[in-house]
């Protein structure tokens, strides 16, 4: 099961990296802070995640202070898609 936590973690990080134009290089950059990526961003990035995996994230995760950073974001995939499985 760790090649599928690292196919939603390169996944995950690709559809981020698609909003900003500053690298990703650790996992730990801040979402806002880091990459610039502003509110009507995360919601792209939330509605690319919920169609490429095909998952609906819960209003209660979509609280923004749960995606400060892309460890985090990639968590919160992770979390959903492996109680899917």
């Amino acid at each position: 099961m760790q090649v599928q936590k690292l196919n939603v973690e390169e996944i995950v990080v690709s559809i981020i990296q698609a909003q900003t134009t500053t690298k990703i290089e650790t996992g730990q950059e801040y979402l806002i802070q880091d990459l610039s990526i502003d509110s009507f961003g995360l919601v792209q990035i939330i509605v690319n995640i919920e169609e490429r995996f095909n998952i609906e994230i819960p209003i209660e995760i979509l609280d923004v202070s749960r995606w400060q950073t892309v460890k985090d974001a990639v968590g919160i995939v992770s979390d959903i898609v492996k109680t899917r499985t």
